[in-house]
């Protein structure tokens, strides 16, 4: 079988680490890129497998190949968009996506299903021109209870965008059923692609301009007396302590 596969980061090395091992008889074209680069180099170089770094130069290597034609395009967290000339040159696509599809299309989104109370999940769907608009080869739902924070259901997430490749990929790869479309959700025009924008602009919380946020902080900070005595907090039917931590903003954004 003759498989492309672009990789970055941990999830992709995990999976592309899967792949060699279990079948290592297939024809990988494997197209590598940051964040994680060095890492999945090593690995490769470790392997004695060749590979390309992502760019328009191994696009193009790859789309004016003459009569070469891939059984699959794996996207193993892949972070350059795909375009047709990459595209049509695959029978059959996986693209891995840490969300419940057609929710959570875009840029970050556990930080959107946190931020608006909706499902969290996985989805390997089939790579088409739209950004996560492909039918799904499979899906699941990862389970979340308030209260938690974005880099916890994050952590969940990839642990099972991983465990969901690893157990579908044996079956998918031979077998011969077809990509099923996305679920049609009540209202369409409410389901948005995400930009990372989008994730900077909802991050300021503007305390000086509005007052409810302002009224919020101020009610953490003043009942703060140490663990002994802090703000309670009804939430989703329970109640908690809440204390509220300002540091100066060092901060990174989340990882893709």
């Amino acid at each position: 079988m003759n498989i492309l596969v672009f990789a970055t980061k941990d999830v992709g090395l995990e999976c592309l680490a899967f792949l060699l091992d279990k079948f290592p008889d297939d024809q990988y074209t494997i197209v590598i890129g940051p964040p994680g680069e060095n890492r999945l180099a090593k690995y490769l170089a470790a392997k004695g497998r060749p590979f390309m770094t992502a760019g328009p130069e191994a696009d193009e290597k790859i789309s004016q190949q003459p009569h070469q034609y891939y059984d699959w395009l794996l996207n193993l967290w892949g972070s350059q968009i795909l375009r047709a000339p990459v595209l049509t040159r695959a029978k059959k696509s996986l693209n891995i996506h840490p969300s419940l599809l057609p929710l959570g299309k875009g840029r970050d989104p556990v930080v959107w299903a946190l931020r608006n109370l909706e499902p969290a999940g996985v989805t390997l769907h089939a790579i088409s021109p739209g950004v996560d608009e492909g039918p799904v080869w499979y899906q699941e739902q990862v389970p979340y209870n308030l209260p938690t924070t974005g880099g916890e259901l994050y952590r969940k997430v990839i642990a099972r965008c991983k465990a969901c490749f690893i157990e579908q990929w044996p079956m998918l790869r031979t077998s011969e059923i077809e990509p099923k479309p996305q679920a049609e959700m009540p209202d369409q025009n409410g389901v948005q692609t995400r930009k990372r924008k989008d994730l900077f602009a909802d991050q300021i919380l503007d305390a000086d301009a509005h007052p409810e946020s302002r009224d919020v902080i101020l009610r953490l900070l003043a009942h703060d007396f140490g663990d002994d005595y802090h703000l309670k907090v009804k939430l989703a039917g329970k109640s908690f302590g809440a204390r509220l931590l300002i540091t100066p903003d060092h901060s990174q954004p989340p990882p893709d």
